[in-house]
């Protein structure tokens, strides 16, 4: 799948997270997002645990397939050149998990990108290079993975982005610079 554009969207009631999912060998390529209001019904029964998502490649493209999701807004399972763009979620109260989750992604473009869910992360980047999110005031990341790195935060300052990015001790050292470019 590639060069897909999806805009100016107002979802209500919507009771499970978006997911965008390639395979390991047949990534989603080119995916832009603009202008999307999601307003989600009950708290998200999610999970987690990135790493206990099952791959079902032969349950595609259903949305169901992977169970429990580590998201309450959006799942990014191996894609490549994906932007999120004024993406806003009114969660469900008591809502904990991260808005959006990200695993095997490489080039993710995240701008104007909220929730109302007070979970800490606000985005999650498991496994995810080449990136680039911008840290608005109520966004923290959690950064996890061995094939993370070369992740950037845009506008940010080298306080915010020591604040705000969560480096797990399964990245590699030196891979996640935690400075502003």
């Amino acid at each position: 799948m590639a060069s897909i554009r999806i805009s100016d969207i107002v979802a209500t009631e919507a009771k499970l997270p978006s997911v965008i999912a390639g395979l390991p060998d047949a990534p989603v390529v080119g995916v832009s997002i603009q202008g999307i209001q999601v307003t989600l019904t009950e708290k998200v029964k999610g999970t987690l645990s990135i790493s206990d998502i099952p791959e079902r490649p032969g349950s595609y493209p259903e949305p169901i397939m992977f169970g429990l999701l580590p998201s309450h807004g959006v799942f990014l399972r191996h894609v490549r050149n994906v932007s999120l763009y004024q993406f806003t979620v009114e969660a469900a109260a008591g809502e904990e998990l991260p808005m959006i989750a990200a695993d095997d992604a490489v080039d993710l473009r995240f701008a104007s990108i909220e929730t109302s869910a007070k979970s800490r992360p606000t985005l999650w980047l498991h496994n995810s290079s080449s990136s680039s999110v911008d840290l608005a005031e109520t966004n923290f990341c959690r950064v996890s993975g061995s094939k993370s790195a070369d992740l950037r935060f845009p506008g940010a300052t080298s306080a915010a982005v020591h604040d705000r990015v969560e480096i797990l001790a399964d990245v590699k050292a030196g891979s996640i610079q935690r400075t502003p470019q």
